[in-house]
């Protein structure tokens, strides 16, 4: 059962995280990010943005996971980051596209069509030709979500 912080325990939480991040690692960030979008918790704009700088900070250490999540939980919350910012993750996602699951180019699909945003051509040609490739490991619903994307 998902239990609903108090907004003071969330921001406590938040500012604890917050004076740690420079330690995080990128799985981390993500996490972050995705329980807040799982669990409905919104966080203030200016700590997504830290957070979003942090994973731009590491990004030689960043899986295609993490990259999935932490763009996913954005879309979810409905929150904005830099378009500077989410271009580079996309070039970082799309330059490890070959590493990725059927799951991750699904999310980033997903979560770019509901940010209102658009891969370039190449970008989106490179991801759908994983997806494709990799079609037989994919579920249902990634292949819908990825249909609805595009």
């Amino acid at each position: 059962m998902k239990q609903q912080i108090q907004q003071m325990q969330l921001q406590q939480l938040v500012s604890a995280l917050m004076a740690k991040l420079g330690d995080a690692k990128p799985q981390e960030v993500s996490n972050t990010l995705w329980a807040c979008a799982a669990s409905g918790q919104q966080l203030p704009d200016h700590n997504t943005q830290l957070l979003f700088d942090r994973l731009l900070a590491v990004l030689p250490d960043t899986k295609p996971q993490d990259f999935a999540n932490a763009v996913w939980a954005v879309a979810k919350l409905q929150q904005r980051i830099a378009p500077t910012q989410l271009q580079q993750l996309l070039d970082a996602f799309c330059a490890m596209a070959y590493k990725t699951r059927p799951q991750d180019i699904s999310n980033v699909l997903w979560a770019v069509a509901t940010m209102k945003q658009q891969l370039e051509k190449v970008q989106l040609t490179q991801l759908l030709c994983v997806f494709v490739a990799r079609l037989g490991d994919a579920k249902p619903q990634e292949v819908s979500n990825t249909l609805w994307a595009c």
